[in-house]
């Protein structure tokens, strides 16, 4: 019975006929190829957003070291004695003229302009450091009088590490501060962590050619390393700033110096694919002890431009800010030197403007490290970027960016010189950083 009940359904039972299945099969397919076009647009989304917050995150940490290193410019550094352009101390070395560094080879274009050596060292002829340095960058394409910029900070905490956070104290009677805190304290084993010492006036405190100190095992001053300076005068002190652990120093500061460049295709850092072909990284690279040669560390990716401007008071009487206006005039570049023949170019025709600027050709203001010292009070950074990589369904909307503020447009970058521009987020990063070190505690 149950066999017969069984063929009687089977009999009885309607199956699918081939146009039926013809029109289920093309209804999933419409069906799976909505998916899988939903699936690629999100995943092509997910890629792009994926990159554009890898950019601004790489874009706050990098921006975030500059602003550091620049709020520290001059922290710890000795001043010189007598006054002109050149106020003397110890003789020191900083990059050595002539150096090559290793693996030049690997960047296109090789290595930055102008010369690390002739135009930021303050060394050639034992001149107090000037905490800050700027200059175009003449390297970089496409490029003009006014291209890319070197900017160069000096001061004790340029090179970050745990060393160039301790200090003390020496006085008259030869005892000095112990913090009984490892990171506060210097390192008293030998060898000791390396230090400079300052007087009270910031004089740097040497003995004949040597400015290093170290030191001893229960605080007294007996030499480890080199020595600890004599003893200050009866109601004066010393102040001793670490300044390397592993290395005797070569300069009573640290140096770091940020610019432009791209990195080829090997190691050691080779340049993004997903950045534009044009464009550049970003380095931060520390002056090391042993030999001068630029440690260099990669800050930001996708670089198009780097332009810094500076603040001046051009009413400031002394160092202490006697007669400051409080009102800042905006500048676009150091002199690096007294001889106004020597000051760097300025070409109208590629930068306009560039003739009415108040540092150009001028003697007076930013010229050594005094004149830093006295009118320089906040530093605008400029970084011309794009977040993420190409992406052919953005279209950017416009065709040039003016890289500046209110205060000052340092250039127009013509954004149409760049192959497949509209497909980029272009973004000006912007950082206004006061001087804190040097007395630039303006609104």
């Amino acid at each position: 019975m149950r066999i017969a009940l069984l063929r009687k359904i089977a009999g009885g039972s309607a199956g699918f006929t081939i146009a039926e299945l013809l029109v289920s099969m093309l209804i999933v397919s419409i069906m799976m190829g909505a998916i899988f076009a939903s699936f690629t647009t999100l995943t092509s989304s997910f890629k792009i957003q994926t990159k554009t917050a890898e950019s601004q995150i790489e874009d706050v940490l990098g921006l975030e070291l500059l602003r550091y290193d620049l709020e520290s410019a001059g922290y710890g550094l000795p001043e010189g004695t007598g006054g002109g352009a050149c106020s003397t101390i110890t003789a020191y070395s900083e990059y050595p003229t002539g150096y090559t560094p290793t693996g030049s080879a690997n960047f296109t274009p090789n290595q930055y302009t102008p010369n690390p050596a002739t135009d930021f060292n303050d060394s050639t002829s034992s001149c107090e450091p000037r905490p800050i340095v700027l200059d175009h960058n003449t390297n970089p394409t496409p490029s003009s009088s006014n291209g890319s910029d070197v900017l160069v900070v000096k001061s004790i905490t340029a090179d970050r590490t745990a060393v160039t956070r301790k200090w003390t104290m020496l006085d008259a009677s030869s005892h000095y501060i112990k913090w009984n805190d490892s990171t506060w304290d210097l390192a008293t084993t030998t060898p000791s962590d390396r230090a400079i010492a300052v007087t009270s006036t910031r004089q740097l405190v040497s003995n004949g050619a040597n400015f290093q100190y170290g030191l001893a095992t229960g605080g007294t001053a007996s030499a480890t390393t080199t020595y600890l300076p004599t003893t200050p005068a009866a109601g004066s002190f010393y102040v001793i700033y670490g300044v390397n652990s592993t290395t005797n120093l070569r300069m009573p500061f640290n140096r770091v110096d940020y610019y432009i460049q791209r990195g080829g295709t090997s190691a050691p850092h080779p340049y993004p694919l997903q950045c534009h072909p044009a464009g550049y990284t970003l380095y931060r690279a520390v002056l090391s002890h042993s030999n001068g040669q630029r440690v260099e560390q990669p800050i930001m990716d996708c670089v198009i431009d780097f332009q810094v401007a500076l603040g001046i008071d051009t009413g400031c009487a002394d160092t202490l800010g006697t007669g400051c206006t409080g009102t800042l005039t905006w500048c676009r570049f150091t002199n690096l030197t007294s001889n106004t023949a020597s000051l760097t170019p300025c070409n109208s025709t590629s930068d306009a403007g560039c003739t009415n600027d108040p540092c150009h050709l001028t003697t007076t203001y930013l010229n050594n490290a005094q004149s830093i010292r006295r009118y320089l009070k906040q530093v605008k950074v400029f970084v011309l970027t794009h977040e993420g990589k190409n992406d052919p369904t953005f279209t950017y909307g416009n065709n040039s960016i003016a890289i500046g503020d209110s205060d000052i447009t340092l250039k127009t970058y013509d954004l149409t010189t760049l192959a497949n521009y509209a497909n980029y987020r272009w973004k000006l990063q912007k950082i206004n950083v006061k001087l804190n070190s040097l007395g630039g505690n303006y609104e």
